[in-house]
């Protein structure tokens, strides 16, 4: 067994100094630890969930956004949540993916009450800090979605968002397409869950 498959294998331990140890070691290995993470996002051991929910945190690597939003989806409410405070630490890459899930989930005429209630909490977590069209989405999230209008509200917001860099463990910045004013999307968090 490879070391982090070990380590994998770690996150579900029962005990919890064994799991945290597991969890500083992949946080140590950085973006090379991503896979194995999100992988662990879909360990039927909640605590393995946790952890690597944690870790993703930790690393912010914007390679893990797509599996982050996937974990929006999850039964457990804190997964969710510790998903979407891992999102707030991808910057405008994991923002952009969020609002991509928003807009097909709208268009498919999907249920999307779990994507709808942790987009309007990333949002929120970046408010005072966004564009328009972001402020705009927010306010319709606000309003619990009201109208037909939601999937253009997120498209809309999706294009006002250019990303500047994408160096992951930096903070990045967005440009509105309609003004000049950098965004800076970094972050911190801490958590009820986790």
């Amino acid at each position: 067994m490879s070391s982090m498959s070990y380590l994998r294998t770690e996150l579900s331990n029962s005990s919890g100094v064994e799991r945290r140890r597991a969890r500083v070691a992949l946080v140590e290995l950085g973006d090379e630890a991503v896979p194995t993470l999100i992988a662990a996002l879909s360990d039927p051991h909640l605590l393995a969930k946790h952890e690597a929910l944690k870790a993703l945190e930790a690393i912010g690597n914007v390679a893990a956004a797509q599996g982050l939003v996937d974990a929006l989806h999850d039964s457990d409410y804190c997964v969710r949540w510790m998903a979407a405070e891992a999102l707030t630490h991808t910057g405008p890459t994991g923002l952009r993916i969020l609002l991509a899930e928003l807009a097909r989930e709208d268009e498919l005429g999907s249920e999307p009450a779990y994507v709808h209630e942790w987009t309007r909490y990333v949002l929120h977590f970046y408010q005072g800090d966004l564009p328009k069209p972001l402020e705009q989405l927010l306010s319709a999230l606000d309003d619990n979605g009201a109208g037909d209008t939601l999937a253009w509200d997120a498209s809309v917001a999706l294009q006002s968002i250019t990303i500047t860099s994408t160096t992951p463990s930096s903070s990045t910045s967005t440009t509105s397409t309609t003004s000049t004013t950098s965004h800076n999307f970094s972050a911190t968090a801490s958590g009820a869950c986790g």
